[in-house]
């Protein structure tokens, strides 16, 4: 009577230990699946946001800043050739201390 007792408790427990794995696994999907919802949501958002940039920029504000682009390019090609003189000059007075020491 006793081993049969045990018998029935030892099952009553591997079925209770079964719905709580079964319950764990549930769970897990469960979070699994909202969580790839919600990396999805944020990828949606993020083109559609990309989208929406892009597609406000009308051809005369493209045009725009091209011109303004340019006149970077220009700017930073005379502030090099700037920069490149004085160095030359520089370079040309450190010879001339070096040949007179």
């Amino acid at each position: 009577m006793v081993a049969l007792g045990e018998h029935f408790n030892s099952e009553d427990r591997s079925r209770h230990s079964e719905w709580l794995r079964q319950q764990r696994w549930f769970i897990k999907a469960r979070h699994d699946h909202q969580h790839r919802q919600e990396i999805a949501d944020k990828l949606e958002d993020g083109v559609t946001s990309l989208a929406a940039e892009v597609v406000m920029a009308s051809q005369s504000q493209i045009k725009s800043f091209e011109v303004k682009l340019d006149s970077y390019d220009e700017a930073t090609v005379m502030a090099l050739m700037e920069n490149q003189e004085l160095i030359d000059a520089v370079q040309d007075r450190i010879a001339s201390m070096l040949a007179r020491a």
